[in-house]
């Protein structure tokens, strides 16, 4: 990039990397992967799995501690933080899909036009999660915005409470078509029932400590839009924010 070293090239190619493709194949392995049941079952995969993914949260939820961001500080640039949490949490993305032991026992497989329309639905969630994505700074929400300024010696401007898009309609529209794409599933083996039961329940304790840290930071702003907008299930008519109320998306404030 013109006018910056080859470092930060290298370190938004990696950022980049590991914000996209990890969840990609996360997108492939729920759909294609872990509903396949030509394949044995692997002894131990139930206690494996699920340490395998209480792994992961412990990664993400260590990362998101203000103590691990006062750590960081003591040794790294804090511009790198984001940058850096990003990285891991691809690479521990990653590791939970590629050590995944199979759990292949058919819970359900739906057939004939129920079957396409739960295909339709998990990936119409993927449309929305895209769409979810382009209403709030996703360069400054992967830290390469971050990692652009302390590069430039410029600061980053103070990110403000916005309410746009689908925000407008759910607290956590992203989160929301997660959970979408975990459930609408027309083939459902142990494997997937187990990887969402698991996501499931870290997407809504996460949704709930995510919004307590915004409401503590926001303050009565975003406590009124806890009070106007459902959490996941979308109201059917957009919120409009009082015009005293401040308005970058909620998700450009969120720590993850």
């Amino acid at each position: 990039m013109p006018g910056l070293p080859r470092a930060f090239a290298v370190w938004r190619a990696v950022v980049v990397f590991c914000a996209n493709v990890p969840n990609l194949v996360l997108v492939a392995w729920l759909f294609f992967w872990v509903t396949r049941t030509g394949v044995g079952p692997v002894p131990g995969a139930l206690p494996w799995n699920v340490s395998l993914f209480a792994a992961f949260a412990a990664v993400h939820s260590l990362t998101a501690t203000t103590s691990w961001k006062r750590a960081f500080a003591a040794l790294f640039p804090p511009a790198f933080e984001r940058a850096a949490y990003v990285i891991l949490a691809g690479v521990s993305l990653s590791a939970l899909l590629f050590l995944w032991k199979p759990m292949p026992a058919l819970i359900w497989r739906v057939e004939g036009i129920a079957g396409r329309l739960l295909d339709v639905a998990f990936w119409s969630a993927l449309v929305l999660a895209w769409w979810t994505g382009r209403h709030f700074d996703q360069a400054a929400f992967v830290g390469t915005r971050q990692l652009s300024a302390h590069w430039r010696g410029t600061a980053m401007p103070a990110p403000e409470f916005v309410v746009t898009g689908p925000f407008r309609h759910a607290r956590n529209p992203m989160y929301a078509a997660m959970l979408v794409l975990l459930w609408s599933a027309s083939t459902l083996t142990a494997g997937r029932l187990l990887f969402n039961l698991l996501a499931t329940a870290y997407f809504v304790l996460g949704a709930r400590l995510e919004e307590r840290r915004l409401a503590a930071a926001i303050g009565e702003p975003y406590r009124l839009y806890l009070r106007s907008v459902p959490m996941f299930l979308p109201r059917l008519t957009p919120w409009l924010a009082p015009a005293s109320g401040a308005a970058a998306s909620p998700a450009g404030l969120q720590d993850r």
